[in-house]
């Protein structure tokens, strides 16, 4: 479940909007449901429907108060929004979908700015996939933000991605056009 829960962060803040960040999944909370129960508290709670949740990414129960400043859910957002921060076109750039499949698997987009495309790659699947991506035909060479990026196009216009069950990647190019 925290592969799947990370993939929903990853693609809410790497494609075109603003990503909000609902109170509470920083420490993997989980919520009952509905707008009451949507999130418990950060500090020790005597409410039974709270403490009996549990917290994803981890084994625990919310009972003892889960406010924690280290917590693998904390740092995976810090470093999705490091990465928006780092790259311009995350934020405001032209999004284009390049791939996309009718069941769960490939999902990719590029984002456009000033001569720079990021390319974003999801794989919404639990099996790993291997796909050509349309690209610019202009962007060859690439460097990797987050993943295993290939360092050239496979064909002008057409760039080779390879990505494990539910997991993304972040390639950057200069040269789009």
């Amino acid at each position: 479940m925290l592969k799947r829960v990370t993939l929903g962060h990853a693609i809410m803040m790497f494609s075109r909007g603003a990503p909000v960040i609902y109170y509470g999944d920083e420490q993997g909370f989980t919520g009952d449901g509905g707008d009451q129960d949507a999130r418990e508290d950060m500090f020790p709670s005597r409410v039974a429907s709270y403490n009996d949740n549990h917290l994803v990414g981890t084994g625990r129960h919310h009972g003892a108060g889960q406010f924690q400043h280290v917590r693998s859910a904390l740092s995976r957002h810090r470093r999705m929004a490091a990465l928006r921060q780092a790259h311009p076109a995350l934020r405001r750039g032209r999004q284009i979908v390049r791939g996309y499949s009718e069941h769960p698997g490939l999902f990719a987009l590029s984002r456009i700015l000033d001569g720079a495309e990021v390319l974003v790659v999801f794989n919404t699947s639990g099996a790993p996939i291997t796909a050509n991506v349309d690209i610019e035909p202009g962007s060859r060479a690439w460097t990797s933000a987050r993943g295993q990026c290939a360092p050239a196009a496979s064909a002008p216009g057409s760039y080779r991605v390879t990505l494990g069950a539910f997991d993304y990647m972040i390639c950057t190019s200069e040269g789009a056009s």
